[in-house]
């Protein structure tokens, strides 16, 4: 087998290792996170920063696509009045691997204020975003790198790439909010049991 192929096989393996690790945890969070997706009148309001921004702004793209009001608030431009978005009636799901970042934390006290539900996605539950939440949501993945030995500009840091929890943290993030997206539907059509 080509070292190639065995690299795109070990990186697999590690993705399936971190879902597997989901089914894991998977539990009472999940529920509630379901819950008040359902319970919510208003906007499902998404933020994040970076590559957890990314996710949280396809995500936001999904739910709209299955007819549940959402938008993608960037952290980063909340401080200077895209916080007006959200409303009472609103819940809002941060994602923030590490939760520490401090666009994202300087979110919370906002949110508080205006009472509405705070589901947080991170890796590290007890960071100050899960802390803060209603609901915390681990996206925890073990930190297993695996060089993918891509080819890359000159000028791309060494040594490069690597797959770490990063890339694998995405998967589950977006695993996660799939699996809770598709309850939700299941519960709005069919109801809670």
């Amino acid at each position: 087998m080509s070292p190639l192929l065995e690299r795109a096989r070990e990186t697999l393996k590690i993705e399936i290792a971190g879902l597997e690790g989901l089914i894991e945890r998977l539990g009472p969070e999940f529920e509630e996170a379901v819950n008040l997706l359902y319970a919510c009148q208003g906007k499902v309001i998404l933020a994040g920063m970076g590559k957890s921004g990314l996710i949280a702004r396809k995500i936001a793209a999904t739910l709209t696509s299955t007819g549940t009001p959402s938008l993608f608030l960037h952290a980063g431009e909340s401080s200077h009045g895209d916080l007006g978005i959200i409303t009472r009636q609103d819940v809002v799901i941060v994602f923030s691997y590490s939760g520490e970042t401090s666009e994202v934390v300087q979110m919370i006290g906002h949110i508080h204020a205006i009472g509405v539900p705070l589901i947080a996605m991170t890796g590290k539950p007890e960071s100050t975003l899960a802390q803060a939440s209603t609901v915390h949501l681990s996206i925890a993945v073990e930190k297993k790198p695996v060089r993918l030995g891509l080819l890359l500009p000159q000028a791309a840091p060494q040594p490069w790439p690597w797959v770490t929890h990063w890339q694998c943290a995405y998967l589950s993030s977006v695993s996660l909010v799939k699996i809770i997206l598709l309850c939700f539907i299941r519960v709005e059509v069919w109801g809670a049991n």
